[in-house]
């Protein structure tokens, strides 16, 4: 069992509530005046935790649509039966299919401040871009700006084209890869 602290509250996390599909169970701290010098730097060491137990939820908890490209790029995946809070399905991809295995894929790549959805070791990345997600214009394209900085050629697909038209989105990935 593990505990992480966030801004004023704990999430508390055991393996057992996760099967369980109890998720979190959350308590509410309040600190103290001469505490507070201690809990920033407490709170920018967890900031890093939070990060990459985000990320990890992002990898065992992928969207539909980030199980939809996977498979039309030729990989298979396992759903088990155990959800989270947005309705996603706890999955094992058993392959990310050819392509993306040759080319050094891999999900959930950090990027300085932000997370690209698949990226590889020569800075090729695409974006799954969602209905509900990615719908703040300025925020993106900061984030486009940022990874164009640092020599990331980004794709962004949005999710509905992925059963909608899955040759042209199969086309655009793989001209985005090898040209």
């Amino acid at each position: 069992m593990w505990a992480v602290l966030f801004r004023y509250e704990v999430l508390v996390f055991s393996p057992v509530l996760l099967r369980t599909k109890a998720y979190a169970s959350i308590i509410l701290i309040v600190m103290e005046p001469d505490n507070i010098q201690i809990f920033s730097k407490l709170e920018r060491w967890l900031y890093i935790r939070r990060a990459s137990f985000r990320r990890f939820l992002r990898i065992l908890f992928p969207s539909p649509a980030e199980l939809r490209f996977i498979e039309l790029m030729g990989g298979r995946i396992l759903k088990l039966p155990i959800k989270n809070r947005k309705g996603f399905n706890l999955v094992y991809i058993l392959s990310m299919g050819k392509t993306l295995r040759e080319e050094k894929f891999k999900r959930e790549v950090r990027c300085g401040a932000f997370f690209i959805d698949f990226g590889n070791d020569v800075r090729r990345g695409i974006e799954i871009d969602g209905r509900k997600f990615h719908m703040d214009v300025v925020y993106e394209f900061e984030r486009d700006i940022y990874l164009k900085d640092r020599d990331w050629r980004v794709i962004h697909i949005q999710a509905g084209d992925l059963w909608r038209q899955p040759d042209l989105i199969q086309r655009r990935v793989l001209s985005h890869i090898y040209y």
